[in-house]
Order: structure tokens, then C-alpha cells, then sequence
């Protein structure tokens, strides 16, 4: 047990070591400048020593050696190359890296290079199962020699011709370890033939001489034996990745946990060009793990982020996170997200801090569970539900078991549904005659009227019995919602309704609980019934006259778009007509000034049937010109009279 000055204290340590031996396996990575490597012209002589080495490894190595020594183009090419006294004086080559440089042609000969790599080639020759003539004089040799002055001249012409300088001998090294080989010279264009000749063997020469020149560091004189060096290429081909960082290759063995890889890497730093040799060693790696506390790492991410974000500080050595070991500042900094800090390695987005930014949330839908899915179903089940329970209803009242109609909207908030009887009738009659004399009454329901008007909404009111569930029943309600007027008898409105729902024998009655009515100047808001009959009776009378011959006077008042099939669109008598009535029909059709058709249908504002009913204020009619249907607004067309 610690004491409580121990334990507090222990509590409110910035970090404290869990545990001391954490062994995993990793890769170890070690680095190393180039620019120490090639200083001297003597490293650079080894190199390309290896370079030429290595071109002859994977051409003698190579499944197509045959095809090539056979191939009419190649063996022409390298014809030229079997006189005694030929020297290529290009001037890329150099006496201070060239081992087979010949003084006296000033330039790479024929005889310097057998002199040099001869006893190499034989070698591999010899370790090829199937033998091949190799005689000083042998297309064989024409061929390797030829190869290694293409490798050299890419390489020179990738340094811009120039040995001289480390920085452009490391510059054309690098393009060549990426695969960028540019053929510069005429008597190099043989290679065109078969472009396997440059991935398959000097594309790797180069690669792995990086690799050889690597080892003559730790052995200098090793590999002047054939067989130790032959030994090594195939042991490095076989155990060794060796790879620009850039190639998918370096990804797919670090992924499938390759023992090495060896990479050039370039480096800029503030306009200055580094190149280093990466070394990964696949190894266990023993670590020390470290408990943070919480608090501590909240105020050093603060601290960084108000002098990154809010002082705008630009300096890359910011805040002195370099000191304080002890408190592990700079571990604890740099593992903050970017970009305050500069992790090893970053989450992606999606499984970063993806459910804390609403903006990605509504765009990709947050993070994946169980219960994120169980809760998308309900909703669209729930959602599901209420639009079909919307559009069976079409704007009217959704009926419940206790004889209650309730509507969306409208003075009236609930409606009750009696059964037809004679005493319900005279009992309506009788209370909405006193509602029309001015005095406040009590109804069947218990419900008061006040004095004024009755203003009622459409589809407030319903009536059931022998009617329910009818066409009768927006009937009922339209006549209800109409304003009542001081000169008609509210005897006459009920025996109107009962007509207009078609009971036949008894009239059905209309009792009204909890509404309230509010007031207003009855005189210019009541309206009498029998004009509203006829004003319907005589539409019905319109719509089932002759149809009438229209001409369009107002192109720019066609409604084009209103039969997509939205919520907010009208509803169409059928879905040829709604198919055929749209721009997305039309195409490059559109209606013009003076054309005429005949109207087949006609959509009314606030009309009781949802398919004559107006989406706007204004009556739209639908025009039929030739096969296509135009719906336009009535004040946009002129009428021509009945069509004979």
C-alpha cells in the first residue's frame, strides 16, 4: 500500500513507465547520406564497376537471351562492336569512373572491356544450366558490351552529362533507381526492339549495384571473387526488395512483411536536394510503454493549438518542444492530429474523428453499427407509414375507433360522427339557427359558437353513418366549410347535405364537440348556401360541356415541369397524359404563341377533388395540341368557344 502523498503524487504524474519490455516485430530503419558515399571518384568508380556487373548478371540470367542473340536488328547493331580497334569516345565517359576506360582511344574499347569483364561473363556462363559460346569474339560479348554502354550513357544522360559533380552524379542515379531511362544517343536505339532488354536487365543492374556498392563498405575485396559475387545477387534477388518508395512493389512487400528493402530516397529541404539510402531489416523491436496523463496531453494539444491556430505561429520550431524530456513534450505534440502535430501515422478521415463533424456525418452517414442500422429501418418504416397514411388521406381526416374524425388543420379541432337520426338533425338545425341569431347557445357536444361569423376550413368536418367512407363525405365537409348567410335557412343547408350525400332515406346528422369559432363581421363573411350548390352544379355542368378550343396568348405561363410526380405536383386524370404533358416530353418541342388545342381537364384551386384540385392560386387547364398535352393557366390561353 502507498501512502496517500505517495498515491497523490502518483496520481498526478505527467507519465509513468507501464511496462519496461514491450517486444514487437517491426522493421528497423536505418538511413544513410549518399552524398558521403559518392564524394570521392573512386566510390563512384565502384559503382558503376558494379553497375556493368550486374547489366551482365540479368542478360546472361535472362529467359530471352536466346531470342535476342537470334534477332537479326540486335545482332546488326552490335555487328559494328567486332572490329579489334573499336572505342565508343563518347564524351559521358570518364576515366575517374570507368574501370575499362582505354587511354589510348580515349574512350571504352572493345579490348579494355574484355580485359575487365570477361572473366565475369565466362562465370555466368558457366552457372547457366544450358551453355551459350562465349568466345571474345561471340555475339554474346557484343551484347554485354553493347548493354553496358547503353547503361552508361543513360546514367551520364541522366546526370546531364556530368561526373564531376556529386550532386548531378546522385541526381541521374536517382532517375535511373525510379526507371526513368532516356535514350539519348543513335547507336542506342537497338535496345527499341525488345523494351524488355531495359526493364528486365538494366533497370535491375542498377538497383542492385546500389545494393553491392552498399556491402564493399563492410567488405572491400570480397566480391572480387566471380563466385562470391554471383552468390550475393542471387542471394539479394531472392531476399531483397529493392525499390523506389513511390513503386507499388515497395507497398506490396512492406505489406506482405518482406525480411529487407533498400530504397533511394530524395529528400528537399528548403530548396536544398538530400539523398539518402533507406535500409529496412525486418527484426523484433523491444519498447517501453508509457501511460500519459490525460490532462497533461490536453493542455500541451491546447497550448499548440492556440499558438498554431490562433497566433498564427509559421516557425517550424515552435514552442521549444524539444525541451522538457522528462514531460515527453515533443512525443506528445507530434502525436497530435494535423496540423498541430505530425503523427507517424495518420488515421483516415472515416475512422478518424468522423462522428464528431455533423457536415461528414450527413454526407457519409457517421459510423457503421448495429444499432445505427436498426435505427435507419425503424425510420424508414416509421417514415414509410406516415406518407402512405398522407396520401390515402388526400388532405382530409384519419377516422379512429371511437368515432372521432380528426382533421390536419382547420377551426375545428375534432369532429364527432353520429349515427343518422331525426333528432340529431333538428337538434343541428336548431343550434346553428341560434348561432345565426347572435346569441350563444349551447350544441350537442357541449360545444359553444360565439357571436359572428362561422369560419371553417376545408376538410374540418365529416360525416359518417350511412355516408362514411363515400364520396359524400367531402361533399358534406365543402358545404359545411362554406360561409353560412343570414337570408338562407340553416333547415334548408342540412336538407342540402343530405341530398348532396346521397343517403336517400334518412338525413344524416352532424353533431360538433370541442371547436371554437372566432369572430367577425358576419355580414361580409357569410355566404349562402344554395349559391354555393349552384356555383358547383353549374361547374359540373361545365366540365361535362362540349370541350372548348383554346389558343395560347402567354407562353411564359405553361407550367412544364408539373408532371415529375412530386408531392407538391398536381394530380394528372392519367399517366399518359402525365407522361406526355412535360418538357422532359416535349424535348426540343415547346409551346408558342398562337398554337390551339382543345382542353381535356382542368385543375381548380381548393377544388374538394384532389384531381381537379390546383397546386397554385390560379386555374390551370391542360391543353391537348397534336400528341402532346400542355398545361397552362387559364389567363395564358384565349377562348375560341365549343369545339363542333
Amino acid at each position: 500500500m502507498l501512502s496517500i502523498n505517495a498515491a497523490f503524487n502518483q496520481r498526478w504524474l505527467a507519465w509513468e513507465v507501464v511496462a519496461t519490455k514491450y517486444v514487437l516485430e517491426g522493421y528497423s530503419i536505418t538511413d544513410n547520406s549518399a552524398s558521403s558515399m559518392f564524394q570521392v571518384f573512386d566510390l563512384r568508380k565502384v559503382l558503376v564497376t558494379y553497375y556493368v556487373k550486374s547489366i551482365v548478371y540479368y542478360a546472361v540470367q535472362s529467359s530471352k537471351l536466346e531470342d535476342w542473340l537470334m534477332t537479326d536488328t540486335i545482332v546488326d547493331a552490335v555487328q559494328s562492336t567486332l572490329d579489334k580497334n573499336y572505342a565508343d569516345v563518347d564524351p559521358v565517359f570518364n576515366m575517374n569512373v570507368d574501370e575499362d576506360y582505354d587511354f589510348r582511344a580515349s574512350g571504352v574499347s572493345r579490348n579494355s572491356f574484355c580485359n575487365v569483364y570477361y572473366d565475369w561473363i565466362r562465370y555466368c556462363i558457366g552457372r547457366k544450366e544450358k551453355s551459350i559460346e562465349c568466345g571474345r569474339d561471340s555475339v554474346l560479348v557484343s551484347l554485354c558490351f553493347a548493354l553496358s554502354l547503353l547503361g552508361r550513357r543513360a546514367l551520364g544522360a541522366a546526370a546531364h552529362n556530368s561526373y564531376s559533380s556529386v550532386d548531378f552524379f546522385l541526381y541521374g542515379l536517382h532517375a535511373l533507381f525510379k526507371g526513368d531511362f532516356r535514350i539519348t544517343s543513335v547507336r542506342d536505339e537497338w535496345v527499341f526492339v525488345d523494351m524488355e532488354l531495359l526493364r528486365k536487365v538494366v533497370a535491375p543492374g542498377v538497383r542492385m549495384a546500389l545494393k553491392l556498392h552498399q556491402d564493399h563498405f563492410t567488405s572491400p575485396d570480397e566480391y572480387d571473387d566471380p563466385q562470391i559475387l554471383y552468390n550475393a545477387i542471387s542471394l539479394h534477388e531472392k531476399n531483397l526488395v529493392i525499390s523506389h518508395e513511390g513503386d507499388p512493389a515497395w507497398r506490396n512487400a512492406v505489406l506482405s512483411n518482406k525480411r529487407s528493402l533498400l530504397a533511394l530516397r530524395h529528400v528537399v529541404d528548403d530548396g536544398s536536394d538530400e539523398y539518402k539510402i533507406i535500409m529496412l531489416n525486418k527484426r523484433y523491436l523491444s519498447f517501453r510503454v508509457i501511460k500519459v496523463n490525460r490532462e497533461c496531453v490536453r493542455g500541451l494539444w491546447a497550448g499548440q493549438q492556440q499558438e498554431l491556430v490562433y497566433l498564427r505561429n509559421r516557425n517550424p520550431e515552435r514552442g521549444s518542444i524539444q525541451n522538457a524530456k522528462q514531460a515527453l513534450r515533443n512525443l506528445i505534440n507530434s502525436s497530435c492530429d494535423q496540423p498541430i502535430g505530425y503523427p507517424i501515422y495518420v488515421s483516415p478521415l472515416t475512422t478518424s474523428y468522423a462522428d464528431t463533424n455533423d457536415q461528414l456525418c450527413s454526407v457519409v452517414g457517421g459510423s457503421v453499427s448495429f444499432g445505427v442500422i436498426k435505427s435507419a429501418v425503424l425510420q424508414f418504416f416509421r417514415r414509410m407509414r406516415r406518407r402512405c397514411r398522407e396520401s390515402c388521406s388526400s388532405g382530409g381526416f384519419a377516422a379512429r375507433d371511437d368515432g372521432v374524425c380528426i382533421g390536419q388543420d382547420g377551426a375545428y379541432s375534432a369532429v364527432h360522427c353520429a349515427a343518422p337520426s331525426v333528432n340529431n338533425l333538428q337538434s343541428c338545425g336548431n343550434n346553428m339557427s341560434n348561432s345565426q341569431s347572435g346569441d350563444s347557445s349551447q350544441m350537442s357536444g357541449g360545444g359553444s359558437v360565439s357571436r359572428g361569423s362561422m369560419l371553417v376550413n376545408r376538410g374540418s368536418m365529416m360525416s359518417t353513418g350511412s355516408s362514411l367512407g363515400k364520396p359524400s363525405t367531402s361533399t358534406l365537409a365543402s358545404v359545411a366549410a362554406g360561409r353560412l348567410s343570414e337570408t338562407t335557412s340553416l333547415r334548408d343547408l342540412v336538407r342540402d347535405c343530405g341530398r348532396e350525400a346521397g343517403g336517400g332515406g334518412s338525413t344524416p346528422a352532424i353533431t360538433m364537440t370541442s371547436f371554437s369559432v372566432g369572430n367577425g363581421n358576419r355580414n361580409g363573411h357569410h355566404r349562402s348556401s344554395s349559391s354555393n350548390v349552384g356555383s358547383r352544379r353549374r361547374h359540373k355542368e361545365k366540365e361535362s360541356a362540349v370541350p372548348q378550343r383554346v389558343r395560347i396568348i402567354d407562353p411564359s405561363q405553361v407550367y412544364d415541369t408539373i408532371n415529375l410526380g412530386r408531392r407538391i405536383d398536381v394530380q394528372w386524370p392519367n399517366e399518359s397524359m402525365q407522361q406526355k404533358g412535360g418538357k422532359n416530353h416535349w424535348q426540343d418541342w415547346v409551346p408558342d404563341r398562337g398554337m390551339e388545342g382543345l382542353v381535356v381537364h382542368r385543375w381548380v384551386p381548393c377544388h374538394r377533388d384532389p384531381g381537379r384540385r390546383s397546386h397554385v392560386d390560379r386555374t390551370i387547364v391542360l391543353v391537348k395540341i397534336e400528341d402532346k398535352y400542355v398545361p397552362i393557366a387559364e389567363s395564358g390561353v384565349q377562348d375560341l368557344g365549343a369545339e363542333v
